[in-house]
């Protein structure tokens, strides 16, 4: 009896599990404009991760700020000479249904996310475009969007860099996990 009710409980989960659709990108691309000393910067990492559940409609994403690449020499040695790795992740639910259908039309949202950062949280509205790829062969979607940021939010002190940022990203929709 035992050993039926387990391999029932194994079967249901299995279908549950496969049930669930779920896209991820684990090398996608993240442009964060800036201004340092007066001057514009541009900080870029090709080290988004990001995982979208097409079942529930959340979102989660990954960087680590360590991989963002800046070009000016002081502030990259500045980003590399951290210990530790800074990580900001953020979540979110994308607030429509048509983009589980298949084939669907370029969607423009405003997507309420979730920061989260030096153990601090925020929310903030992600404005965001979800394009359908005509031929899914080594995408399902282009997601890209932008939001704006107070660094200042999450105790990130940085001297003689200007608190509001702009964070970009280009997202591939790539693979399909079981």
């Amino acid at each position: 009896m035992k050993a039926t009710l387990i391999l029932v409980l194994f079967f249901v989960s299995g279908y549950y599990s496969l049930a669930q659709t779920i896209y991820r990108t684990v090398d996608g691309n993240i442009i964060i404009t800036g201004e340092y000393k007066g001057e514009r910067v541009v900080a870029q990492s090709g080290k988004l991760k990001f995982f979208l559940n097409y079942t529930t409609k959340v979102f989660v994403g990954k960087i680590d700020l360590k991989t963002l690449r800046t070009g000016v020499v002081f502030l990259d040695s500045l980003i590399l000479s951290k210990k530790d790795s800074v990580c900001v992740n953020f979540s979110g639910t994308i607030p429509d249904d048509d983009f589980i259908i298949w084939e669907h039309p370029v969607l423009k949202l405003k997507v309420p996310v979730t920061v989260y950062a030096n153990d601090i949280q925020n929310q903030f509205i992600l404005i965001a475009t979800i394009e359908h790829s005509k031929k899914p062969v080594t995408y399902v979607c282009r997601l890209y969007g932008f939001v704006e940021l107070n660094i200042s939010q999450f105790n990130f002190d940085l001297a003689d860099l200007k608190d509001d940022i702009s964070v970009q990203f280009d997202q591939l929709v790539l693979k399909r996990q079981r």
